[in-house]
């Protein structure tokens, strides 16, 4: 990495350790952070967003100089080798032989200096101590470029959903009648935008731990399109925001009340109504009669218009055109009630409609019906009213047309936007990182031994001796990597993946070939089905290591290697680094795993130098730590069935709540999760075993379900282990299901009395007693009732109690009401009922019209015939009670609706897998071996030979002459001699 002076870097990041300019990508530059003066170091300015693992050579040294940081490398070195000249002989011995001094600084603590030797100085070294104050020089040899994976890197941002289109849809009630118009075409939708706390965060390796900086994700300015999220919510977002990462919902971030979304259409006609002929047929008088008939037509709460026509004469019997129109292009909704009337008379007077005692009322006729009744086009009614002998028609045209639509209702709703937290994935962080190679050479030293002031060199013969023996003692500690079996290393056993608890699986069968753990055969009680490894006991586990051919394998490292010996009965003591001290063979060897002889050691494997495996050694125990290791992470998996158990569709109301649309489950749009397949729990353990999984049902397939909201803001009903943690993927619709009745239109029907109360009489026609009659009739819907009543005699003035029940019904709140009476003053007394004689006299006739939520509240109502034609005016009043009553619902249609059920990946947050992990201390001695050294013979056993020069051809050498100072000839005869 890179190196200070105190700290350790892997990795800068830009815009948190520097920036390559004076902007930031959000806010303003940090202050105490350094912009990179790339002119001041001759190199080109990169890209403000350029990261360091991109820039050039030049460029990473120009934020290394201003950072102050140079690059740090870990010094490794094989082939130690020390070469001498002793005594005028050269020699060279590599570490571990016989005779090997080690340098100072062998065993020396790694320390981070900065380099000393020449092409050194422009780096920190991590190296023993000591080498780094070593006088030396280095030949440059190879230099290999790669990269190492320094950390990983992801942007996050909280997100803004903006409801840019209605949850409410278009939708058609009463056979297309009635429709309810959704003005943007859609479904739901969000707007998804940047909202604030972009941030790039580092997670690098060493001891830097997080590092982050404001950045406004890439996404941000992108183009957006209509897709669903990850959480399969409908948005207008840009593509990178939804191709990878994942969110987390946040909450509500605000409610807009009351935004208009669409409106109720109403399908309308226009409505022409035409009187075209009338049919007559009325003798009354012995000489021509002067028939009179007058029509009403119109919408009930509506308009309305009337025609009339007079015939006179002696032959106005039959048909009779007419041609008269009544209403002309009258707008009315497809509901609307329309009425059509008429009346009958024969008058002898002066031809208009003043009532007086000339008129006789033949009769009255009357009709009503819905628009949606009446056929599309032309369409004929014929009214018929008669009495006795007498009779007339009204023959009437009704066209309706032109249907199309008018805006009734404005369709309101909430909207609510959202927050939601964006992560994007994990990205990993490289860095350059070189290898050099080199030839390093120390300076020379001197070699200085205590030596006699002056030696005499005897030409005595050497004999190899044995002159004593040696032992090696060492602090051993055995630190638990993993475990072993001879070809493998595993850090963790997945049960149900390396072996099973018993003969059944999670899921499924069991894979063929896994063995299932006799617990029995090893001694050891059975755990539960699903114990994973680490919670096993010690005899549980070594059961499976057992079945499963492996052996704990540890590293073993040393401390205080000592040589102790006894030469020539002294006995001495070396610390490897000492000199004299002579490295056991297994020094320099490389690192093997070998099963362990000492004793003790036999029931593990041991990662060690491979001579150490062969020793004849004894161990003593000592310490027994007990720790544990992260050796990998796991998760569960499932796919998960969101089914729809309510409806999207909600309570609505109109016309003051008399008709609603029924929410059957009275409840928003909710989803019921249910464990659908592909459960499984996926190991990525930091060994070599890679990636492991296993089918298993996700626990929270049998927990209790709460209606609550997923992790991408759903409302659901769902186990609390589904929603309590882990990520969501949206995967598509399961089914969709047509036309599911979810509620229905519901009207509000009432109980309906219509009684008459009293009456009011004030007539006065005659000089001698007037004989009163009253007709009162009442109509709700297409029920009516009527009711009659006469009085007899002069006094027949004021008040007067009738208290009988007229009508009583049942009738939506929109039906049509009406309420009349008619008044005459009869002077025959011999007729009690109500045929039409001449001898009655009409005084007047009085109705009102309405619908019956105009009559909601309990109430009286009271209707006034006044006609002042006669000499005395005359007066009826008629008084009626109507009390709507005991209110229920009846159903007029139903409401369907298709729903759809999703399926969605569930993903569990990564869990740490620990393992149990042993650390072992031991006190370490190998077998004694002999130490043999050339030895001069003794005296005793020495006979001096004398050289026979002649024999050998050679001159005789000058007397006192010493070995050095012969010949080669005569030191080969010297060595002839001596064998």
């Amino acid at each position: 990495g890179y190196y200070n002076g105190t700290t350790l870097r892997e990795y800068f990041v830009e815009n948190v350790d520097y920036y390559n300019d004076e902007t930031a990508p959000v806010g303003s530059p940090t202050p105490g952070v350094p912009v990179i003066d790339w002119a001041a170091f001759g190199v080109a300015a990169p890209d403000s967003d350029v990261v360091f693992g991109d820039l050039d050579d030049g460029q990473r040294q120009a934020v290394l100089e201003t950072l102050g940081y140079l690059p740090l490398y870990d010094l490794g070195y094989e082939n130690l080798v020390e070469h001498g000249v002793k005594d005028g002989e050269s020699y060279t011995l590599a570490r571990g032989e016989d005779g090997f001094v080690a340098p100072d600084w062998l065993n020396d603590a790694p320390e981070i200096r900065l380099g000393t030797a020449e092409d050194w100085q422009d780096k920190y070294l991590r190296a023993p101590a000591g080498l780094a104050d070593e006088m030396f020089e280095v030949i440059a040899g190879t230099v290999v470029e790669g990269s190492e994976t320094v950390g990983q890197y992801r942007d996050s941002a909280r997100a803004l959903y903006t409801q840019d289109r209605s949850a409410h849809t278009y939708w058609e009630w009463d056979n297309g009648n009635l429709v309810d118009r959704d003005d943007d075409d859609s479904p739901a939708r969000w707007n998804v935008d940047y909202d604030g706390e972009g941030a790039r965060e580092y997670r690098l390796s060493g001891d830097t731990g997080v590092l982050s900086f404001a950045r406004t994700p890439d996404w941000a300015g992108e183009t957006e399109f209509a897709t669903h999220d990850q959480g399969g919510r409908y948005v207008l977002a840009p593509a990178s925001y939804v191709t990878h990462g994942a969110i987390s919902y946040l909450g509500l971030a605000a409610t807009r009340q009351d935004i208009l979304v669409g409106h109720t259409d109403t399908r309308s006609y226009n409505v022409d109504i035409d009187w075209t002929r009338s049919y007559l047929d009325v003798n009354t008088e012995t000489t021509s009669e002067e028939e009179w008939i007058r029509v009403w037509a119109g919408a009930v709460g509506g308009a309305s218009d009337f025609s009339e026509r007079q015939w006179g004469g002696s032959g106005d019997t039959g048909w009779l055109d007419v041609g008269n129109p009544v209403l002309s292009d009258l707008e009315v909704p497809y509901d609307a009630t329309l009425y059509i009337e008429f009346e009958l008379r024969e008058d002898d007077g002066n031809g208009d409609w003043i009532l007086s005692d000339d008129d006789d009322v033949i009769g009255f006729w009357q009709t009503s019906t819905r628009v949606t009744d009446l056929p599309f086009g032309l369409s004929v009614t014929t009214g018929e009213t008669a009495h006795s002998d007498d009779s007339g028609k009204a023959e009437f045209s009704v066209l309706v047309t032109s249907p199309h639509w008018v805006e009734t209702v404005d369709i309101h709703e909430d909207q609510y936007d959202y927050s939601y937290q964006w992560n994007s994935d994990w990205w990993d962080v490289t860095d350059k990182r070189l290898t050099l190679e080199y030839q390093w050479a120390s300076n020379t030293s001197d070699i200085r031994e205590a030596r006699p002031l002056a030696e005499s060199i005897d030409m005595v013969p050497l004999v190899d001796t044995m002159v004593g023996e040696r032992h090696y003692a060492m602090d051993v500690t055995l630190i638990q990597e993993g475990y072993y079996n001879g070809s493998k290393v595993r850090e963790y056993f997945v049960e149900n993946v390396d072996y099973y608890n018993d003969d059944s699986a999670p899921d499924g069968v069991r894979t063929a070939g896994v063995p299932v753990i006799d617990w029995a055969t090893n001694s050891v009680a059975a755990p539960d089905g699903d114990t994973a490894f680490e919670q096993l006991d010690d005899g549980q586990r070594q059961a499976v290591l057992d079945t499963l051919g492996y052996k704990a394998l540890y590293s073993l490292e040393y401390t205080n290697l000592t040589e102790h010996g006894t030469v020539d009965g002294v006995e001495y003591t070396y610390q490897e680094g000492d000199a004299g001290f002579v490295a056991p063979d297994w020094l320099t060897d490389a690192s093997e795993i070998r099963l362990g002889t000492a004793e003790g050691w036999q029931d593990k494997y041991i990662r060690m130098p491979s001579g150490l495996a062969d020793e004849v050694s004894e161990s003593i125990a000592g310490t027994e730590i007990e720790g544990s290791e992260t050796v990998g992470q796991y998760r569960d998996l499932a796919m998960a069935l969101y089914t729809q158990d309510r409806s999207a569709h909600i309570h609505g109301e109109r016309s003051d709540g008399n008709l609603i649309y029924r929410d059957d489950d009275d409840s928003p749009a909710r989803w019921d999760v249910d464990y659908d397949s592909d459960g499984a729990r996926e190991y990525r353990l930091l060994d070599d075993a890679g990636t492991l999984g296993f089918a298993r049902t996700p626990d929270w397939a049998i927990e209790t379900e709460s209606a609550s909201y997923d992790q991408v803001g759903r409302y659901v009903l769902a186990p609390a282990g589904f929603v309590g943690e882990g990520t969501l993927s949206y995967r598509g619709i399961g089914e969709t299901h047509e036309n599911v009745l979810v509620g229905g239109t519901d009207v509000r029907y009432y109980q309906v009395d219509i009684d008459w109360i009293r009456s009011y009489l004030d007539v006065n026609t005659e000089v001698d007693g007037e004989e009163e009659w009253m007709r009162v009739h009442a109509g709700v819907g297409s029920d009516i009732g009527s009711l009659e009543r006469r009085w007899d005699g002069q006094a027949d003035t004021g008040w007067f109690d009738i208290g009988q029940n007229v009508l009583s019904t049942t009738a939506p709140y929109d039906a049509p009401v009406l309420l009349g009476f008619e008044l005459r003053e009869d002077d025959d007394v011999t007729i009690y009922d109500w045929n039409v004689t001449d001898g009655y006299d009409l005084i007047g006739f009085w109705h009102e019209r309405g619908l019956l939520e105009d009559y909601l509240t309990d109430q009286d109502v009271t209707g006034e015939v006044h006609n002042e034609s006669f000499s005395i005016a005359n007066t009826g009043r008629a008084e009626f009670h109507v009390d709507v009553h005991s209110p229920y619902w009846v159903n007029i249609s139903e409401i369907h609706e298709d729903q759809e059920d999703y399926y969605y990946q569930w993903n569990s947050d990564w869990r740490d897998v620990s393992d149990r992990r042993l650390t072992l201390e031991y006190q370490w001695a190998s077998a004694a071996s002999e130490i043999w050294e050339d030895r001069p013979v003794p005296e005793a056993e020495l006979t001096a030979p004398v050289v026979d020069w002649a024999a050998h051809g050679v001159a005789a050498p000058e007397s006192g002459a010493g070995f050095d100072d012969l010949d080669a000839g005569q030191r080969l005869a010297v060595a002839d001699t001596l064998g």
